[in-house]
């Protein structure tokens, strides 16, 4: 039996949280191994990954989320969540009905589920930001982000259900997830999928939105996130274990693609870590928030 949970309602324990009408914004931490049993939400959401990480199962489809990964839920989607072995924190963005039609210039929520990055990542992150600061303008900020995150997914959606991804494909992709480190040449990856190397690298930009070298690159920008959120890796070692030169190399993509530096995505992603094992400390509860109902 699906759990139906309300809206500002999310499981975990709550971080931080910040209510402006239309916009519900939520920090959460997550025990390592939980597991949240089917369920869905009445409202739209955002959510992204700080730290830890997740597998998460809806529909037919399965979601493997580590720090800096974006997916977008629709309302109503049944999905099922299970953890990994440390704790995972969570930055959700709930959104109500009327901040559809005035964002998205349309009456009804999107539908699809999404899996985001590039520059909606960029906007979540921003979006972080001013929920952490809380000053007068932050309401304004928070919205304006928001919008532009809707339209932004808008856009993105629309060509989505016209597009069947070949699996010799799916299997290039997945080759580059496995050796984004040292990734093979052009001509290697097409030698195995038989097919020409000017046609793969066209299909891979038509179905992905990048060309294989941006895609690699986000891919390890995506691991020096997991490290910078998890670890206390210097973050040198960072850029050099994930297939950057050096620590300016990452910082110069980090800038690109994220708008921020190594070092504040680390500040952002760990400060309510920090935060949380003070309380933890002091308090008998968890967090003086409590514990909430939904992911």
């Amino acid at each position: 039996m699906t759990t139906k949970t309300k809206q500002g309602q999310f499981h975990g324990a709550t971080l931080k949280s910040t209510n402006l009408g239309d916009l519900f914004l939520c920090e959460s931490r997550y025990l390592p191994d939980d597991v949240l049993t089917t369920h869905a939400h009445e409202h739209a959401f955002f959510c992204l990954t700080l730290g830890g990480g997740y597998s998460e199962t809806y529909g037919r489809k399965l979601r493997d989320a580590t720090p800096s990964h974006l997916a977008y839920h629709p309302p109503g989607e049944e999905h099922k969540v299970e953890f990994g072995h440390q704790a995972t924190r969570c930055f959700n963005i709930e959104l109500r009905e009327p901040i559809f039609a005035s964002a998205a210039g349309c009456a009804l929520p999107l539908e699809a589920p999404a899996d985001l990055g590039g520059e909606l990542l960029a906007l979540s992150i921003r979006l972080l930001a001013e929920h952490r600061e809380n000053d007068s303008v932050s309401p304004l900020a928070a919205e304006t982000l928001c919008s532009e995150l809707l339209s932004g997914l808008k856009q993105e959606q629309e060509p989505a259900t016209t597009r069947h991804v070949p699996h010799w494909l799916e299997r290039v992709r997945d080759q580059l997830h496995e050796s984004f480190e040292n990734p093979p040449s052009l001509s290697q990856l097409a030698r195995e999928a038989s097919v020409h190397p000017v046609y793969l690298a066209r299909a891979f930009r038509r179905f992905f939105q990048y060309s294989i070298g941006d895609y690699v690159r986000r891919l390890r920008m995506r691991e020096a996130c997991r490290r910078l959120a998890d670890t206390d890796q210097p973050v040198a070692d960072v850029s050099l274990a994930t297939g950057f030169f050096d620590q300016s190399h990452l910082t110069r993509h980090f800038k690109r693609q994220l708008g921020t530096t190594p070092a504040r995505f680390r500040r952002l992603t760990q400060v309510t870590w920090a935060v949380y094992c003070v309380q933890e400390t002091t308090c008998s509860m968890p967090y003086a928030g409590g514990w909430q109902d939904s992911v």
